[in-house]
């Protein structure tokens, strides 16, 4: 939802200046795209892979990339 919000507005700002939108979006979401692609790859495609090294390794080590901030998010909760 955030990569949303910021692409919006990074669009709008870019149509007041009469630029192309998709250049500045393309830049400002590119970190929002890899963790995308991220989670789908290991949740679409190895999931089992994932799992056993959320089981075997933990999640503190597991989840270092490219999740930092989710494995944050989680201990936090702890």
């Amino acid at each position: 939802m955030t990569g949303g919000t910021v692409g919006s507005l990074i669009a709008a700002e870019a149509v007041l200046r009469g630029a192309d939108p998709y250049p500045a979006v393309a830049k400002a979401l590119r970190r929002y795209r890899v963790w995308n692609w991220a989670w789908y790859f290991e949740t679409v495609k190895i999931p089992e892979v994932a799992d056993v090294l959320l089981k075997t390794l933990g999640a503190e080590i597991a989840m270092v990339w490219p999740h930092p901030l989710s494995r944050d998010y989680w201990f936090s909760r702890a």
